[in-house]
């Protein structure tokens, strides 16, 4: 949540020419890394589980917290914000489409 506070804050900074490029760069880069990392953890966790497969069990495990960690509430909410930042725009909507079914629209 630290992390996606401070996302939200460069992204609250206001007038994207306010912004410098190496925000929008790294901003761009972990809305891209989050929709990588939540893509793999949909990968495991639609895979039918094995009773026997304890680290398939380890690993569906991981996939849930990794993906209960990046649809907080601020991690959301940044997404959205993002979305009225024309640099950050298409980068955001690929994050959204990969959050669709996790995010909690209806409280942002």
């Amino acid at each position: 949540d630290q992390l996606a506070s401070r996302v939200n804050t460069l992204l609250a900074t206001g007038d994207v020419r306010g912004v410098s490029r190496h925000t929008t760069k790294l901003t761009n880069r972990l809305m891209a890394l989050a929709t990588d990392l939540l893509a793999e953890a949909n990968a495991v966790t639609s895979q039918p589980e094995h009773a026997s497969a304890e680290p398939q069990s380890k690993q569906r495990f991981l996939s849930d917290e990794l993906i209960t960690s990046f649809t907080t509430q601020p991690w959301c909410s940044s997404l959205l914000t993002a979305l009225e930042r024309p640099p950050l725009q298409e980068t955001a909507l690929t994050a959204v489409v990969a959050l669709a079914a996790h995010c909690d629209w209806d409280d942002l």
